[in-house]
């Protein structure tokens, strides 16, 4: 126990940039929160809020040590859940929370069991005699999550959330959210169980029974979604869910089903492929990808001219793969890449343009090398960037030196990046010299994937460009920079030598704490001695929290570009849960930030994301983002935050198309969409958002 107080997982994060005015005790809190305690008076902020009598600054308090994912407040956090109905709930979370990042192997494995069985402990004891269905919902949740270092714990954690239900009238008696809870925490432990014994007989009944008997579509949905790792389906279940009048409900019998003989499979896949939804006919085009049989391209190639644009691009993808008749499959794709639009036309709502040829040529490639490699040109040649990306592709598929070797020298960050990967699998180190050049791009992903290629170099001049480019990209003292810096780093560690030392030390001292602490270790493996790193953080922006927390009702309106379907997207904002995370959108969207960015990730029965300058994953707003992770659940239509790793949002979101629970507790929840669902749905590859404007009403 002693060696859990004092240990301390969370290293300080940045440094202070003080505001001029007297902050009351809320703002003191969320700032402290915002900073994640690294400041000298932050810790002792929150334990004071911890004593405070408003109930409003008392609950921040304790989510805002929760998050700071710091094992040695449990104690403090324990006490919590004697305290009101609505404190008992956050203290369950935070619990939960704080536990989130022990280490599972290696160093401080000792301290995490010891964590992960007091934060268990408590939570069982609560649960044990918990009468608020709210709660007990929370609490099962809560105990869910809690890493399972230790097999014997899961069979105990499910019997106690299945005991509790029952102490509160039953499962079906639950409210929705409760009930919502309950099924969350079920899912976690299910998971875990993969590889561990199997669940009980009582858990199936309760999970079959929600997806039968529940009146919430949420708790169906994520029932049937717990039932697939549980291998929990029998055929009364699939029967009922195919009869779902929600559409995920009935996604999650092709998810799920699974022991089925070739006239089974075939039934069920014509079965989704004739479903209303396109969210079920998409996942029926991933499930004829698994046939039992050879595959007939049959329905595949009816679904190319679907309705839905996601539907109709997932089947041209899948037609990649072998399938009979092999004219049939090569035809049609050949028929769909040739009707390459030339010019940069958008489209109108439910339509598509460029996206069908592109997605044809690739499978192309793999299907039929001599008419793609005729087609190629046209691709490679185009104006439109996105089309240029999948030419590198198909160049990649079709070993296209001379395709690749044009597409590198691309005015387009992305187009380079995929054509430079696309060249290292062809030419392998052959290239070294070019790549070496690129790393002097200003494009963070072709800066990665020049890194990449230079895997296990020899070329002389590597180390030096490695580090040149280090120089340059930690000179801008942009936070996202990270992934890039980090990959210059991997490199150096491969071809590096201990020549470079003096050029390196100066990281130890980096601003980014992530970078500092991998020059270190580099340097502790050139001299064989322990290096220490000491980094130094940059200020954080005072953004108004305590107002923005306060605010009554702020939207971001989305306007899609007339030439991308139109449309307006309508998201409400959730200040209280997330309010450094609103902060940060509302600016940016009133500095007209977001205005004229693409969407420019769409992965269909998954999210959508935008809010990158360049158009990929890795460039965004400069300074990192905490998380605030709370309750709320990636569920359908509402609106996370990119991340790569803790704390490193830039401002990209992104939109649940459907039920993405695996990403809670992970990933922000910063809104919801109130209006234009269906404008989501239907946004395709490199749409673009013409303005985002923010609407704020104080009434």
């Amino acid at each position: 126990m002693t060696a859990l107080l004092l240990s301390c997982l969370v290293a300080p994060l940045r440094g202070s940039a003080q505001g001029t005015t007297t902050p009351t005790l809320l703002d003191r809190v969320l700032r402290a929160e915002d900073t994640r305690a690294s400041e000298a008076e932050g810790l002792p902020t929150l334990l004071e809020a911890l004593r405070s009598t408003d109930l409003t600054v008392h609950r921040v308090a304790i989510r805002a040590i929760g998050r700071l994912q710091r094992p040695d407040q449990l104690p403090r956090l324990n006490v919590m859940l004697d305290h009101a109905l609505s404190m008992r709930s956050e203290a369950a979370n935070a619990i939960a929370q704080s536990v989130a990042s022990v280490p599972t192997s290696g160093r401080g494995l000792d301290s995490a069991r010891a964590a992960v069985r007091l934060a268990r402990a408590v939570l069982l004891k609560r649960l044990s005699i918990e009468r608020e269905p709210e709660v007990v919902g929370v609490l099962a949740r809560s105990l869910g999550r809690i890493p399972y270092l230790e097999a014997e714990q899961i069979a105990g954690d499910e019997a106690a959330i299945l005991a509790s239900t029952k102490r509160v009238g039953g499962f079906l008696a639950l409210p929705e959210d409760a009930a919502f809870n309950v099924v969350h925490g079920l899912n976690d432990i299910a998971k875990a169980r993969r590889t561990r014994r199997e669940p009980s007989p009582a858990m199936f009944d309760l999970l079959r029974g929600a997806v039968a008997a529940s009146p919430d579509a949420k708790v169906r949905r994520l029932a049937m979604t717990a039932l697939v790792p549980a291998a929990g389906f029998d055929s009364a279940t699939l029967a009922i869910a195919r009869r779902d009048a929600d559409p995920e409900v009935r996604r999650g019998v092709l998810v799920g089903a699974s022991g089925l003989t070739a006239a089974q499979h075939d039934s069920l896949l014509q079965w989704g492929l004739h479903d209303p939804s396109p969210i079920v006919r998409l996942e029926a085009i991933r499930f004829w990808r698994q046939g039992i049989t050879a595959p007939d391209c049959a329905p595949v190639l009816a679904a190319t001219r679907d309705r839905s644009p996601a539907v109709a691009l997932a089947a041209i993808d899948a037609l990649a793969g072998l399938c009979a008749p092999v004219n049939d499959r090569v035809a049609r794709l050949r028929d769909l890449a040739e009707a390459l639009p030339m010019t940069e036309t958008g489209h109108a709502a439910g339509e598509m343009s460029w996206h069908p040829a592109a997605h044809a040529l690739v499978a192309l490639a793999r299907a039929d090398r001599i008419a793609a490699e005729m087609l190629l040109p046209r691709f490679a040649g185009h104006r439109r960037a996105t089309v240029r990306e999948y030419a590198a592709r198909a160049a990649t598929v079709l070993r296209d030196t001379a395709a690749l070797s044009a597409l590198i020298a691309d005015g387009n960050h992305n187009v380079q990046a995929e054509a430079i990967t696309g060249m290292s699998q062809v030419r392998g180190h052959a290239g070294d010299a070019m790549y070496a050049a690129l790393l002097s791009s200003t494009g963070h992903q072709v800066v990665m994937a020049a890194a990449t290629a230079l895997a296990g170099s020899r070329n002389p001049s590597v180390p030096g460009a490695l580090v040149e480019a280090l120089d340059r990209l930690t000179a801008g003292k942009r936070e996202n920079a990270r992934d890039a810096r980090m990959a210059l780093l991997t490199r150096l560690q491969d071809v590096g030598s201990v020549s470079l030392t003096g050029r390196m030390t100066p990281y130890l001292v980096d601003y980014d704490s992530t970078v500092a602490k991998k020059v270190a270790g580099i340097l502790g493996g050139w001299s064989g001695q322990r290096v220490e790193a000491t980094p130094t953080a940059l200020p954080i922006r005072d953004e108004p929290l305590g107002r923005i927390f306060a605010a009554r009702s702020i939207q971001l309106r989305i306007t899609m570009s007339p030439t991308s379907g139109g449309g307006v997207i309508l998201i409400r904002l959730f200040p209280e849960d997330a309010p450094a995370t609103v902060a940060r959108l509302v600016r940016l969207a009133r500095e007209h930030y977001y205005d004229g960015l693409s969407i420019h990730r769409i992965v269909p029965n998954f999210v959508i994301q935008g809010g990158s300058p360049d158009a990929n994953e890795y460039v965004g707003d400069g300074a990192f983002m905490r998380d605030e992770l709370s309750l709320r659940s990636h569920t359908r239509g509402t609106v996370g935050i990119s991340t790569r790793g803790r704390d490193t949002g830039d401002a990209q979101f992104f939109v649940n198309l459907v039920d993405n629970v695996r990403l809670d507790h992970d990933y922000t929840v910063v809104g919801e969409i109130l209006q234009g669902l269906a404008v989501a749905d239907g946004i395709l590859e490199g749409d673009v958002m013409a303005k985002v404007e923010v609407i704020e009403r104080n009434n």
